[in-house]
């Protein structure tokens, strides 16, 4: 099984982000600048001026608040997911050369995945938690036990973020002439027990211990009965690497 990361394209894509966010904060700066000074040398007192002024000073403000954003944005990606790697090394002698796990997928109008499998039974898109403590996964919905022992609703939903991470991908695989390929989901957590207790009822997608993946795997994503063609796999690959 081949084990990579887009860490070269995503250092590409980061390098051409900043120089436009260079240019949206210095224009955003130069149109709000504008807009005070019209604001300190009042040279008209009819509506129509007040508002094109202010129009001027906060839509100014407003380009270059955004350019500082995406210049925050492209300066911390991550060139890798550690945990995804983690994963990606357990996972490795349990799959031949036709099975590719990609890490740390971050495309635009895709958003980002933590990592995919890529092989003939089709696509697994993992939602990958590194929590410890005591989790309860009923269909869709997650408790946790707090330190009473009493169950409180968890604050995030992997069993949701998977099932949107698997729509995007076929949203965005269809958008690139590659529509109804075969997409799952699966949660994985990466410590296990006792560290880790998860108590499971029914759950919409596969949840399971990173120690426990494989044979997750042989029973759900293994058996299925969708075939991905290679050809659509290399596609995929190649396109999720780009």
């Amino acid at each position: 099984m081949r084990n990579i990361a887009p860490s070269n394209a995503i250092t590409r894509r980061a390098r051409v982000l900043l120089p436009v966010a260079f240019l949206l904060v210095t224009s955003g700066s130069f149109i709000a600048l504008i807009g005070l000074f019209l604001f300190a040398f009042r040279v008209s007192t009819s509506s129509l001026y007040n508002v094109f002024r202010a129009l001027l000073l906060f839509g100014g403000v407003g380009v270059a608040a955004t350019g500082v954003g995406l210049a925050i944005w492209a300066a911390t990606r991550r060139a890798d997911n550690p945990l995804a790697k983690m994963v990606g090394e357990h996972l490795a002698t349990a799959f031949d050369d036709n099975y590719t796990f990609i890490r740390n997928v971050s495309r635009f109008r895709l958003g980002y995945i933590d990592a995919v499998l890529i092989g003939p039974p089709g696509i697994l898109v993992f939602r990958i938690v590194d929590k410890s403590g005591v989790f309860w996964n009923e269909g869709g919905h997650w408790l946790k036990e707090n330190k009473n022992r009493k169950l409180k609703p968890l604050r995030m939903n992997p069993t949701k973020d998977a099932i949107v991470d698997v729509k995007a991908l076929q949203r965005y695989l269809a958008a690139h002439n590659l529509p109804d390929m075969p997409v799952y989901g699966i949660v994985v957590f990466t410590k296990h027990p006792p560290e880790l207790v998860i108590k499971l009822k029914e759950p919409v997608i596969p949840v399971t211990y990173m120690e426990d993946l494989k044979a997750t795997l042989d029973h759900t994503y293994l058996v299925r009965d969708d075939r991905l063609d290679m050809d659509d796999a290399k596609k995929i690959v190649d396109l999720l690497m780009e």
